[in-house]
């Protein structure tokens, strides 16, 4: 028995498994949520945290606000106490074709490699972007995250009275005249035009004839004055991209009065150089990384950016000259020396964009969920699972020494026989061997044996014992031996479901970091989490 008043828990034994809103737990950064979660894990120890803001359609048809799960006990935690994270993503072919009469939840969830943290309960306590970036990304993002906090924002320019921000207006009825804004430009569309790039010429804006506001509405029209740049709060899934434009006015005073669609930010600064820069990197694909990654509700439910966060962008400390650029992928480029993104930065950006973000904000399957290639070319590469094997190579050189010995092999199996899953064995201090071997699976049995595998252990739900409803898709990792001409030769061989989300760089980054941390901790080596 147990008695729940506020966090303080009574308990005799066992747990507590509480469902609960996930705002104020996992999203919500204000001083009410980060003061409740420090209490929490502060004072009790909490198993696990399930994240089902993915899934809230299929869990709770009627549900608006994503949930959560949290397993609780009554002991107090050390700091470096950890809880298991889950982040379950639905299974797209399992989705309903047809509005559902019943309310009962249909379909299976599951919850794969990736979609698994662990957190310690100071970082739980004390780091409220563990949480959002967890449930899309890994360690690596989190520390990418982190990184970059460091940089100026829009919150942190209006704190400093740099720049001047609000939302567009709310069209109503308010009886009091507004003759400061009639015939000024007002943009009631959704979207930009599609001629608009990076300036929108206040001159093709229609004028605002009556211009009346909601009663509630605020008339601090400040923010709608020159330098301007309007910023689209939702994503352009057209253009696959958040998007900003700087207001091209002729009016000495007025930019262009806005919807609410947009964010209005005006340069109080005397060389109007924050403008730019917001909106270079509005409009380049980090934008979209970083805010997929931080993001209460995009791209979990909906395509809109609270103004909070998105105002929370890092944005770069050099001035910006947008007159030569004319490409989206001009402002990629550009983003990435301005933020010193190395290679390994830019790669879990790409990673998350193609295979992560579609799956979120698409109905059908994304590419993600593709059959890894099979090229059918004399030297049978194997494009995916190579680039795979080739990127733990080099996480596992910068962290041992670039002298460290590693190949693969890749097997493929014969063709018109493809497997549910996919193996790959990388070898240790082997000699001579080629770094990437391509090898096919000529023995029945083991074909047999891959099958069986990935029935029996891979597939099998590990938390119902009528195998529907919530489960784990497993992956395996086996540690073996061999003898070689030289001597013994250690062995790992991956073994994985047939989907291009598994086969990943950034996947490959995360298994090479995992791998990394067991030989340190077998070697008894102590350090802190990467």
């Amino acid at each position: 028995m147990f008695l729940a008043k506020g966090l303080e828990l009574v308990l005799d034994d066992g747990k507590v498994a509480m469902v609960q809103p996930a705002g104020p737990w996992l999203y919500h950064r204000a001083e009410p949520a980060i003061l409740l979660r420090k209490r929490l894990f502060k004072t009790c120890t909490v198993d696990e945290v399930t994240n089902l803001s993915a899934i809230r359609r299929e869990l709770f048809t009627d549900a608006i606000g994503p949930a959560c799960i949290i397993v609780v006990g009554k002991e107090q935690p050390t700091p470096e106490t950890e809880l298991s994270y889950f982040a379950p993503k639905p299974l797209k072919t399992n989705r309903p074709t047809k509005p559902r009469k019943s309310k009962i939840p249909i379909g299976n969830f599951t919850i794969e490699p990736q979609d698994v943290s662990r957190i310690s309960h100071h970082e739980a306590a004390n780091d409220p972007l563990v949480w959002p970036v967890l449930s899309m990304g890994g360690r690596r993002d989190l520390n990418l995250i982190r990184k970059l906090s460091s940089y100026e924002t829009l919150a942190k320019l209006e704190e400093k009275n740099k720049v001047l921000t609000r939302e567009g207006v709310v069209p109503g009825d308010r009886m009091k005249a507004l003759p400061e804004l009639k015939d000024k430009p007002y943009l009631d569309a959704t979207r930009f035009a599609d001629d608009v790039f990076l300036e929108l010429d206040a001159s093709v804006i229609p004028t605002w004839n009556e211009p009346k506001v909601h009663s509630k509405d605020s008339t601090d029209f400040d923010a709608f004055k020159n330098p301007q740049l309007l910023i689209k709060q939702g994503y352009s899934v057209k253009n696959g991209r958040f998007r900003a434009a700087l207001v091209r006015s002729n009016d000495p005073t007025w930019g262009v009065i806005c919807n609410q669609t947009y964010l209005s930010v005006r340069d109080l600064s005397p060389d109007s150089l924050h403008v730019p820069a917001a909106c270079f990197v509005y409009n380049s694909l980090f934008a979209v990384y970083f805010f997929a990654l931080i993001g209460s509700r995009f791209p979990h439910y909906r395509t809109e950016m609270p103004v909070k966060e998105l105002m929370s962008l890092p944005l770069p400390g050099s001035s910006i000259d947008l007159s030569d650029i004319d490409r989206f992928e001009t402002i990629d480029e550009l983003t990435r020396k301005l933020f010193a993104l190395t290679k390994a930065d830019w790669t879990l950006v790409e990673d998350l964009l193609e295979f992560t973000l579609p799956d979120a904000l698409r109905m059908a399957p994304g590419p993600g969920r593709q059959k890894t290639k099979r090229d059918d070319s004399h030297d049978g590469s194997e494009p995916e699972l190579s680039v795979y094997a080739q990127t733990m190579f080099r996480v596992l050189k910068s962290t041992f020494g670039s002298d460290k010995a590693v190949a693969a092999t890749i097997y493929q199996e014969p063709h018109g026989q493809p497997l549910p899953v996919r193996m790959v064995t990388l070898h240790f201090d082997w000699p001579g061997r080629k770094p990437l071997t391509v090898e096919p699976i000529e023995a029945d049995g083991l074909l047999d044996e891959l099958a069986k595998f990935h029935r029996d252990t891979l597939q099998r739900k590990t938390r119902t014992a009528n195998g529907t409803g919530l489960g784990f898709q497993r992956v395996a990792f086996f540690f073996h031996s061999h003898q070689a001409e030289h001597g013994r030769v250690r062995n790992l061989t991956i073994i994985k479901p047939d989907e291009r989300r598994y086969w990943t760089r950034s996947l490959a980054m995360r298994d090479a970091d995992d791998l990394a941390a067991a030989i340190f901790k077998a070697a008894g080596w102590k350090g802190e989490r990467s």
